[in-house]
């Protein structure tokens, strides 16, 4: 896994050998963190790959080739497990809450 640099409003980016890339931010307990977010908030996405079909982990597409499709988790996963089928989409640990995500997002 590896980090990427700090900003006003994020804590950390971190990349996964599976490509997952999660989003932790500053929240409003941190100097000019995002007042409506705890601190350490996280958002995923998920990439994907389209294989017969069907949603593949990016991880797991083999030699298959194609376009790549980002699926994005928040406090829920139900939007993008629907549009997904296929992909197993895990809330991150103190995920950002649904309300404050695009409807992707949710």
């Amino acid at each position: 896994m590896s980090t990427a640099a700090l900003s006003k409003y994020v804590k950390s980016v971190q990349v996964a050998q599976s490509g997952i890339i999660t989003v932790i931010f500053n929240g409003g307990t941190v100097a000019g963190g995002i007042s409506q977010l705890a601190d350490a908030s996280a958002l995923s996405f998920v990439p994907s790959l389209k294989v017969a079909g069907t949603s593949t982990p990016l991880a797991s597409a083999g030699s298959n080739t194609g376009s790549v499709d980002w699926a994005c988790v928040s406090a829920t996963n139900a939007t993008a497990s629907a549009t997904f089928t296929g992909l197993t989409l895990t809330v991150p640990a103190n995920a950002v809450p649904a309300k404050f995500v695009p409807t992707i997002c949710k």
